[in-house]
């Protein structure tokens, strides 16, 4: 995501959609925010991005199908101005992918 001007003072690192809770269960929101607030990232719900149409067409957890939308901020991995990979982007993956590991690793039992 770019830099929005909304949060010049405190920009967050991630932004988590959940269409206001309506497109994923609250619980599997919370974990992803539990995961990458651990790694020490600055995590948001629904402020700017609150999800899309891909987010709000297609999550239906009353029918077990939760949908995410996971917001990056573009100063994680890259240099805005010049659109320049930055030397952090393999650390971020690797966050990345402790971030799924963790939730793949839960128990979803129960979440509707």
């Amino acid at each position: 995501m770019p830099t929005h001007p909304a949060h010049s003072g405190n920009p967050p690192d991630f932004v988590l959609g959940d269409a206001h809770g309506t497109s994923c269960a609250p619980r599997a929101t919370r974990l992803a925010e539990e995961l990458l607030s651990g790694l020490g990232y600055r995590v948001r719900r629904n402020d700017p991005y609150a999800g899309g149409y891909v987010t709000r067409h297609y999550g239906r957890p009353r029918e077990g199908v939760h949908a995410l939308q996971v917001e990056i901020a573009r100063t994680l991995y890259m240099d805005e101005a010049r659109i320049e990979r930055l030397p952090r982007m393999p650390a971020l993956q690797a966050d990345l992918t402790r971030m799924i590991a963790g939730l793949t690793l839960a128990d979803w039992s129960g979440l509707g």
